[in-house]
């Protein structure tokens, strides 16, 4: 599909069980593998999807974070002879404190880990009891960590060398719902397309007003919209959680768990509208170079912004 300008996507959603690091592993390598055979070039799981995202305090637990470490780095074996990019979700100590994070693997490496940046914490939802937000990193790091050295951090976009039109920026769950999304930031320094790990409950009326959610930042945005949410597995008494996992710019959203979305999109005919965006300047993120990521995907950094006047003003 990339010599047509388009790009194949998938959404996974695995049965997950609690704090079973060795059970989410196998259900997300399966899902990758099925993402590989169907020809999806990224793939995209729930939150904390290696552990679960409804562990509650046994995140404080020693025990679990590393066995989650270790889970991640099963995960970047099992890629290492496989094309498609995926985004799985894991708890990672950095420091005194502890990230939510979406970690971006491919061809056997980690290329880089996006922390969450707005935890909520009110209702059913009592994060800061157990993470950090990402502005207590205070910029881009490069840490240690599943046997591998890899930046972590907001500022960061992912880029297809193949295809220099996509470019994959992160944000997490909550993020989306908050006044100025990271999403909006990340359109601005050239991501053309959006994904984002959640572990979104159900209540009245929230799965349409999710999926309206959905539509409106990719409209914002001008971009595609990749928004994985958790399925079965997750712990009920903390919330029930949702089997849909809603993307923007396609006729209809459809999956179950265990199952695949695949949807496809970004057509060069769609991106030729977001030239002023591909022309922003770019630069290596720092300690990486161009070079040193596998079968064509590289990371990159924002080195500007353009003003909120220009994006509303500008002519495409």
């Amino acid at each position: 599909m990339k010599e047509y300008g388009f790009l194949r996507t998938a959404i996974a959603v695995p049965q997950t069980k609690v704090a079973d690091v060795s059970a989410n592993v196998q259900a997300i390598s399966d899902l990758i593998d099925e993402a590989e055979a169907r020809q999806a070039a990224v793939v995209v799981f729930p939150e904390l999807s290696v552990t679960a995202y409804t562990c509650g305090d046994l995140f404080a637990q020693s025990a679990l974070l590393t066995r989650a470490e270790a889970g991640v780095e099963a995960l970047a074996a099992h890629l290492k002879d496989k094309r498609v990019l995926a985004v799985v979700g894991a708890p990672i100590p950095v420091g005194a404190g502890l990230y939510n994070c979406a970690v971006v693997l491919q061809g056997g490496q980690i290329l880089g880990a996006v922390p969450k940046t707005h935890l909520p914490n009110s209702h059913e939802f009592y994060e800061r009891r157990w993470f950090t937000p990402a502005a207590s990193l205070r910029g881009t790091q490069t840490i240690r960590y599943a046997g591998q050295d890899f930046p972590i951090g907001t500022d960061f976009l992912f880029c297809d060398t193949d295809n220099r039109d996509i470019k994959i920026g992160v944000e997490i769950c909550e993020d989306m719902w908050a006044p100025m999304p990271p999403s909006g930031r990340l359109a601005a320094g050239g991501a053309t397309v959006i994904v984002n790990p959640s572990s979104s409950n159900e209540l009245i009326a929230k799965s349409e007003y999710r999926e309206e959610l959905v539509r409106q930042q990719s409209a914002r945005c001008n971009a595609d919209y990749l928004y994985a949410s958790c399925g079965i597995g997750e712990s009920a008494e903390t919330a029930t959680s949702t089997k849909r996992a809603p993307a923007s710019r396609r006729p209809s959203v459809s999956s179950t768990a265990r199952k695949l979305c695949l949807p496809m999109w970004t057509s060069k005919a769609w991106l030729t509208t977001a030239a002023h965006r591909r022309a922003l300047p770019t630069r290596a993120a720092p300690g990486n170079r161009w070079g040193r990521f596998p079968a064509g995907w590289r990371i990159l950094t924002p080195l500007t912004v353009p003003s909120i006047r220009r994006l509303l003003f500008r002519r495409i």
